[in-house]
């Protein structure tokens, strides 16, 4: 080996090196966790394209600038994908069709629907829509459909701005009676009231279904994937009261 081969080696080692050094240095910087997991493959449908990314690095730096990144994959042959929204609590550590993720400091907020703006198909006089996002797990405060009853009744939270979401919480009627009222729990995401009202059979707005009676204290369901939205609904499908002390959504 001439010494200009030998020189050419050295200096692939050396960048390889540092481009391996600032992978880990740059999430650091910022305020990042790095980590590798396994990712689940529902995770693809919310993975953006970057083909312009030539490195690691360059992936990390689209990441950083995409206003809606959580993380980040880059593989060989110059793709680099990022992802928009996705669940946490599906991304596992293992071994199996592992890649590189770099997590922004988001912290999830099992509150999201906390004290915002809430409907309902029909209202008891005494029990409005908001009574179920006031974080008063109580009887005399409660959010109660029309007392007649009613084919899918449902309540609807405005998130009052984007957000990805991942799961909803229903905290049922426990204490005094009526908790059998609530089956057939059909949740949906969307980006805005019209969307969600006509067109809550949209697979895109589709988060989770609990067939049958729920939990008499409280159930949580949790979207097939992850979804970006502002509204969110809980639709009873079939004839019955709406009663329920809370609605928790989940996400960031």
């Amino acid at each position: 080996m001439d010494i200009m081969q030998w020189l050419t080696n050295i200096k692939m080692e050396v960048a390889a090196k540092v481009a391996a050094f600032m992978l880990i240095l740059l999430p650091s910087i910022l305020g990042y966790q790095l980590r590798q997991f396994q990712v689940l493959d529902v995770e693809e449908q919310n993975m953006v394209s970057v083909p312009t990314a030539a490195t690691p690095i360059h992936c990390a730096i689209a990441c950083l600038e995409h206003g809606y990144c959580q993380s980040f994959s880059w593989t060989a042959g110059v793709q680099c994908r990022i992802s928009e929204c996705l669940n946490p609590n599906l991304l596992n550590n293992g071994h199996l069709s592992e890649r590189l993720y770099v997590e922004k400091g988001l912290t999830a907020n099992l509150l999201l629907a906390r004290g915002k703006p809430a409907s309902m198909s029909s209202t008891h006089p005494n029990f409005p829509a908001r009574f179920a996002v006031d974080g008063i797990p109580l009887s005399h405060s409660m959010a109660h459909s029309k007392e007649d009853g009613e084919y899918q009744p449902w309540l609807r939270v405005d998130l009052e701005s984007l957000k990805c979401i991942w799961a909803v919480k229903l905290v049922n009627r426990y204490i005094d009676c009526c908790w059998n009222r609530t089956a057939n729990a059909l949740i949906t995401v969307a980006l805005s009231e019209q969307e969600i009202f006509y067109e809550s059979d949209k697979t895109g707005n589709f988060c989770g279904y609990h067939d049958g009676q729920l939990s008499r204290y409280n159930t949580t369901i949790t979207c097939i994937t992850a979804i970006t939205g502002r509204f969110v609904q809980v639709l009873l499908n079939t004839k019955t009261i709406l009663n329920l002390y809370e609605v928790e959504v989940h996400g960031v």
